[in-house]
């Protein structure tokens, strides 16, 4: 909320963050549980994001969980991304099954033609990371026209990607 602040000083909470929970779940189990007769309008959510566009240049929207958690009983996270038809920057996990993860994540998302990055947000000096996934990681950016990177080290590219 502060970054938010320093660019727009009438922006509140309620301006940015549309639906709030306590728990720490998919979207749609925590508005079931905290507030049944509210349920998540994702029609509502991308008219208010558009509206930030016409006063932003740039307009960042935080995910929950990965594309398949569900929002609604019908929609999820994919489902939102493509209705917003806006690139997309994900970012995974650098434990011991982040190759599957991205690889999965890559698919769907190529499958579905959508303007993406996937970064990997390497925490620390994770040597397993090092040795068992990154070899993999450049083996496969050799062959891909869309190479995933690391989040800490790639900051100037996932920029340049985000305002083109």
């Amino acid at each position: 909320m502060q970054d938010n602040r320093l660019l727009d000083r009438s922006l509140t909470l309620k301006d940015i963050s549309f639906y709030r929970y306590h728990k720490a779940s998919a979207p749609l189990i925590a508005q079931q549980e905290e507030n049944q007769n509210a349920p998540i309008d994702i029609d509502h959510l991308i008219q208010r994001l558009q509206n930030f566009t016409k006063t932003y240049d740039l307009v960042i929207v935080e995910g929950a969980g990965g594309l398949c958690v569900p929002i609604t009983l019908e929609e999820n996270m994919l489902d939102f991304a493509l209705k917003l038809k806006a690139k997309m920057l994900l970012i995974s996990h650098d434990n011991l099954g982040l190759i599957n993860d991205c690889l999965l994540n890559d698919f769907l998302l190529k499958s579905h033609q959508l303007d993406y990055k996937i970064a990997i947000n390497l925490r620390g000096n994770n040597t397993a990371f090092h040795s068992v996934s990154l070899p993999y990681i450049e083996l496969f950016n050799t062959r891909s026209n869309n190479p995933i990177v690391i989040f800490q080290q790639s900051l100037k590219v996932l920029m340049s990607f985000a305002l083109k």
